[in-house]
This record gives structure tokens, sequence and C-alpha cells, in this order.
């Protein structure tokens, strides 16, 4: 049984929130658990799950333009929103939540942050795009059985993390010697969407691996979205991997709407080293407009030039793409707002669900 007191000292509630937020992760009650728990006082980004349904088609083949990630732009060293000065009433609890992520890849595996747009200073913690390099361990070869999985379910497209334990997600690329480096994770391996289940019981069933942990082994990309950014003009894409397995992630970019796509692709005879993959390569579409339709879709292939220091021209390559392990437009269609009617700070209220319209 919870307790839920009413706190009139926002800190207190921020504090109480806190506490709670870690309660429901560990015991993953339903959204419905949660509003009959809680009432208004507080909202989690747990929501009603809604199923989804697979996107995809061929378009005529336009040019690309690859381009290799800066040392500038190594994740490692990149400034958030809050490097100092940071915005009244920020504190690292902003940053706290529970981050679920889609999982991509075998060997390695990849991690991408199910992000939204949230500009709230008190408590933005998916206001994020990251994408991570790591591995599962623990009880029964958790790797083993997500592989095993994926080759018994050849159809299912979508395998997702669902957070067992809430953390901070500044911490992966910390500088602050207060707060070490954040290295490890866990999670429930599940196939789907673990936010989209119509019962409790398909959750359950579709529970690959429980409590797993998980080891970062890099960070490929992690950047906040910026409330005063402007809108990538041209439709851009970040690849990574490892050959022969390479996956591309639209760049989300403020202001809304935006859409969330992670998808796998082949990239002809070229070899990038394992260090520019590391970083990621930037993949622009020049001709088109930064659009859910005008997405790179499967099926297509495009001859994309790679320009490389110190070579006499651009290196062309084609790259294809392959069938979406995921697509959202929905949670990224506006920004999370606030319930004028719940305690300060405000009870958020989130972008419905809707995957990418065919």
């Amino acid at each position: 049984m919870i307790c839920v007191s009413t706190c009139t000292d926002r800190g207190s509630q921020r504090e109480l929130e806190g506490k709670i937020l870690d309660i429901v992760i560990r015991n993953k009650f339903s959204s419905c658990e949660v509003r009959s728990l809680l009432g208004a006082a507080i909202a989690l980004p747990i929501l009603l799950p809604i199923p989804a349904s697979a996107a995809g088609s061929s378009n005529p083949t336009k040019e690309c333009i690859v381009n290799l990630m800066s040392a500038s732009q190594d994740p490692q060293k990149l400034d958030t929103l809050h490097s100092p000065p940071n915005p009244p009433g920020f504190t690292f609890r902003s940053h706290l939540g529970g981050h679920g992520q889609v999982i991509v890849g075998e060997d390695p595996v990849y991690l991408s942050h199910l992000g939204v747009f949230w500009f709230h200073p008190e408590r933005h913690p998916h206001n994020f795009q990251v994408i991570l390099e790591a591995s599962f361990r623990g009880k029964n070869n958790p790797q083993a059985a997500y592989l095993e999985d994926r080759r018994k379910h050849k159809e299912q497209r979508l395998y997702t993390l669902q957070p067992s334990e809430a953390f901070v997600i500044t911490d992966l690329i910390s500088t602050d010697p207060a707060r070490p480096l954040l290295r490890s994770l866990k999670g429930d391996i599940v196939r789907g969407h673990f936010e989209r289940f119509m019962t409790d019981e398909a959750l359950q069933e579709a529970d690959i691996a429980a409590n797993v942990d998980v080891d970062i082994k890099k960070v490929v990309y992690f950047r906040e979205f910026d409330p005063q950014g402007a809108k990538l003009p041209q439709l851009e894409y970040l690849l990574f991997g490892r050959a022969p397995n390479f996956f591309l992630a639209h760049l989300i970019s403020w202001p809304a709407p935006d859409f969330d796509q992670l998808l796998p692709a082949e990239i002809g005879d070229h070899a990038f080293t394992d260090d520019e993959l590391s970083r990621g390569l930037r993949v622009t579409f020049p001709a088109r407009v930064n659009s859910v339709d005008a997405r790179f879709r499967a099926g297509e292939q495009v001859s994309c030039e790679v320009p490389l220091a110190g070579a006499a021209g651009p290196v062309t390559l084609m790259l294809e793409a392959g069938e979406d392990f995921y697509c959202e437009e929905g949670e990224l269609e506006r920004a999370v707002g606030r319930d004028p009617k719940s305690p300060p700070p405000g009870r958020p209220v989130f972008p419905p669900f809707r995957t990418c319209r065919p």
C-alpha cells in the first residue's frame, strides 16, 4: 500500500514525486493503478497502451550526403542546455525518470531513448535523443534470450527496454566529479512496445527477460532538444552500427511536429572505420524537407556522397533502407503541456501515441 500526502512546499513535492516514481517503476503499476493511487497529485510517463501498426513504402530515388561527425560533436563533450547557468527551479532530479528504450541490433545491441518535447525547467526527464551501444547480462543469460526471441519472431520488428529503475539521463555524459558517469541500467526486455499492451497479462507474456543488467559500452549520440533551436530544414539521419549491421535514426529537432524513426540500412561496398561509426555519421537528404511524409522508407535506394579529408573527391556509396523497427509521430506532435487544474507545478499532459502514417 502507498500513502500519498499533500505537499504545499514545491521542493518537498518534487522529492515525494521522485520516491513515488521509483516505487511505480519497480512495481510496474499499470496506468490505471497509477491514477487510482495518485489521483491528480502526480502524473508519470506511463500511458494507456495503444496497438501499433507497421508503416513503410517505396519512393523515387533521391540523392543524399554522408558527413562524418567532427571531434567537437563527440557525445562525451556535448554541453546540455543546462550547462551553466541553469534555469530557475532546475535540479538534477529534473532529468530523473523511467527512461524507456527501443532495442535494435544483435551484436552489439543499441538502445534508442523514447524522447518527447518537454521544456518545463523543473521537470523534463525525456527531453533528449540518446543512442547507446550496450549489452545485456543477468540471470538465465538475457542476451541469448533476446537473440533467440528475435530469431523465433522474425515478423516482430519492435523490441523495447522497460525501465525497472529510474535514473538521471544526463549522468550518461556527466563531467561532474560529484556525479560519476552512469554505465549500468536495469530493465525488462519486452517483445513490442511496453507502454502499448492493453492488459498486464499481455505485457507479462511479452516479457523476455526481467530485471536485466544493461552495461553501457558507448554513448553514440546525445542531444537535448532546444526550445530556442531551429528545426532542421532538410531530412537528416544518424547512421551508426558495426559491419555488417547498420542502422539509421532520424535526427529529431524542435519545433514540433517531428517524428522518431529507427530502421536498418545497407551501405554497399564502402567500409567505415569503427571510430567513424562510434560517433555516428550524419546523412542528409538535400532535396527532401524534414517531414514524416518525406522520410526514408523501406526499399528505397539512394546514391550518397561521402566527403573525406585528403581525398581527391567525395566517395559514393549506395544506401538502402530496410523495414522500420519503430516510427512514431504522435508523441512528438507537440510539447508536453501542463494541467492547470492540478497542484503546482502542474500535472504533465502528454501527446497521444500515434505511429507514422503510411
